[in-house]
């Protein structure tokens, strides 16, 4: 097995490659050239320079590679529909050219793909993602899906609301509100939402990576059940040594604010995709996922949260995680988590021992 990671610098991508090393596998990741790993990068994997745009580097990248988990994309609710068109779409089909038929890709996608401003409960992959009509960045991942699924070895896996030791992308977005003063839920943050722990999503990417004559492309993976938005973000919370928000504000009144907002030229107080994970139900099954592969959650949420603990508290505390890797300049705080993912992390070592199995 060759296995090539994009994205590996962010944080489903480095649980990913931290699990492939501590399997002894060594991945090759592909690393934009201002990344601090573009110079000095660990002595366990393969690195090469350059990003989705660089044919040069992307054919360095997948020279030989058997399997290629693609991680790397933009994922912004507020973010220009040029920019994410580019990175999402355009990067992925960029990658696709550079490989030889015989490559598996597997993509991580997101729910996002088939977001829509209304309750979904027992969604399953028959949801059309025709529906993303006012989020430039579900569409884009949508769109990227299409390339993949109708490469000859492509398939696609849809996350929810991705957590666990090492998130420096989504628990910001809880913390800092949180340490601001300004964290309010909407409509006490009664609606339910899937989540799924980092390494139960890298176990189902390399499930669907390994398993043969699959009569599927699109999958969802969550972890074993919903829970209430309030619920989830103040277990984060208190994971995270902070105490727990109580604050509310009704969805009428965020709604009437911000359309007021969009008529007088202004962004509005949230993106209505926000909006919507706040306050619409969020239900998805993955039993085509456990039926077809075999995919067990290798993380409860409780042992997740008591990991989460341990990683914030290594890395200082939730003030030094609010303003994440920075794209590579908090290089203090890259190399700290790679350290606790290498050598500290429970779930990371059973993933490790997943992949050892799943590639024998």
């Amino acid at each position: 097995m060759i296995p090539g990671v994009t994205g590996a610098t962010g944080f489903v991508g480095m649980v990913h490659i931290a699990a492939l090393c501590r399997a002894g596998i060594r991945p090759r990741i592909l690393v934009r050239a201002g990344h601090p790993w573009a110079i000095n990068p660990p002595s366990q994997v393969e690195v090469v320079v350059g990003d989705l745009h660089d044919t040069g580097a992307l054919e360095e990248f997948s020279r030989g590679l058997t399997h290629v988990f693609h991680y790397a994309a933009r994922a912004s609710f507020t973010a220009p529909e040029q920019q994410l068109h580019k990175i999402n779409v355009e990067g992925t089909r960029n990658l696709l050219a550079a490989l030889q038929p015989e490559t598996r890709i597997v993509m991580a996608s997101t729910q996002a793909a088939v977001l829509r401003d209304a309750d979904i409960v027992d969604g399953d992959e028959s949801l059309s993602t025709h529906a993303v009509d006012f989020d430039p960045y579900g569409r884009s991942k949508a769109e990227a899906e299409a390339l993949v699924t109708a490469h000859v070895n492509g398939y696609v896996v849809r996350p929810p609301w991705v957590w666990g030791a090492g998130d420096t992308n989504n628990l910001p977005t809880v913390l800092k509100p949180k340490i601001r003063g300004y964290m309010r839920f909407i409509d006490h943050g009664r609606n339910r939402v899937e989540t799924v722990h980092a390494a139960n999503l890298v176990a189902a990417m390399h499930r669907v990576g390994h398993g043969k004559e699959l009569s599927a492309k699109v999958f969802f993976a969550t972890d074993d059940a919903p829970i209430q938005v309030k619920a989830f973000t103040n277990a984060l919370l208190e994971a995270c040594d902070l105490e727990a928000e109580s604050r509310s504000a009704p969805s009428w009144l965020i709604r009437g604010y911000s359309l007021l907002r969009k008529a007088r030229g202004k962004r509005p107080v949230i993106p209505r995709a926000s909006l919507v994970y706040m306050t619409r139900e969020q239900i998805f099954s993955d039993q085509r996922l456990r039926t077809l592969t075999g995919h067990q959650d290798l993380v409860s949420r409780d042992d997740g949260l008591e990991e989460l603990t341990e990683w914030c508290r290594a890395m200082g505390g939730p003030s030094s995680l609010i303003d994440g890797r920075k794209q590579g300049k908090n290089y203090g705080l890259i190399e700290a988590t790679w350290t606790f993912l290498t050598q500290k992390s429970a779930s990371t070592l059973s993933l490790s021992e997943c992949l050892t199995s799943e590639v024998e």
